[in-house]
């Protein structure tokens, strides 16, 4: 059975570098692909929630029932379980659970809610904003304490994945042709950080670039572009590769928690080797 993105090929919306580029990051980052393609700026949750009611024939969330939402609705969905997996029940009827969330067609989200839950479970398609405004008027928690901003949407400063920016034209690049996604700009990234930046920040900023990196590195397959590409982003915090000799680089830095940096580092630095 096709997912998601096999039907967006199929439809002609994503090419087929794209559909594996997609899929690594995904497997790489751990993180679920639909969630990847808004914070990608693929597609918009707008557009995600069109492309799964058109192929999974899922119901969509309106507006008029997100508007009579309140705090009974807990009754439902124990709060623990409505942040972690990033869902809210809607209402009950015959022992089914009808469930907003943003990926209806993620059957491990379906089957783990209905163990959870012990109920049959009804997948209602949300948009990234509607499930941020449910879960606070259901829970009242603040949108920052959500779980709905992926890592590469932190590095953008997106806050709880309800912050995005218009939907980037897609270009072929030059690069072996391949036909890359946009993603931000490194220019903005901050390229300086505060001089009084505690051990626990710093390796936080650091994770959150290596996984912009990996993301950037998985559409391309030269190793000298991929340094290029590590040095303007982990330059400001003086991790940067040194070329000696033609072809020839070293990895340079000096930072507290060494073994810490070196193990957040291992996954990028060995794709790195890989790459000719």
């Amino acid at each position: 059975m096709f997912d998601l993105l096999q039907f967006m090929q199929q439809d002609g919306y994503l090419s087929s570098q794209e559909l594996t580029a997609i899929r690594k990051t995904s497997k790489e980052l751990g993180e679920n692909p639909v969630r990847l393609l808004r914070s990608l700026n693929i597609a918009s949750p707008e557009q995600i929630q069109n492309f799964l009611q058109k192929h999974f024939k899922v119901p969509i969330l309106k507006e008029e029932a997100l508007a009579q939402l309140n705090q009974n609705h807990q009754i439902y969905v124990p709060i623990d379980i409505a942040l972690f997996y990033s869902c809210f029940a809607i209402g009950e009827e015959n022992n089914i659970l009808y469930v907003a969330m943003e990926d209806p067609s993620d059957r491990g989200l379906i089957n783990q809610l209905r163990f959870l839950l012990s109920k049959r479970i009804v997948g209602i398609c949300a948009t990234v904003y509607q499930l941020a405004e449910g879960l606070n008027k259901i829970y009242d928690i603040p949108t920052s304490n959500l779980k709905l901003t992926t890592p590469i949407e932190r590095s953008r400063g997106v806050v709880g994945g309800v912050r995005y920016e218009e939907r980037l034209e897609k270009n072929v690049k030059s690069d072996d042709n391949l036909k890359e996604i946009d993603l931000p700009p490194d220019n903005k990234l901050p390229n300086e950080l505060p001089d009084q930046l505690d051990n626990r920040e710093l390796i936080q900023k650091i994770s959150t670039t290596i996984n912009l990196a990996l993301t950037k590195f998985s559409m391309i397959n030269d190793k000298e572009k991929a340094i290029e590409i590590f040095n303007k982003l982990f330059k400001k915090f003086d991790i940067y590769y040194e070329k000696y000799e033609d072809k020839i680089y070293e990895l340079n830095y000096d930072l507290e928690n060494e073994n810490t940096i070196n193990k957040l580092l291992l996954p990028i630095l060995k794709k790195i080797e890989k790459l000719k």
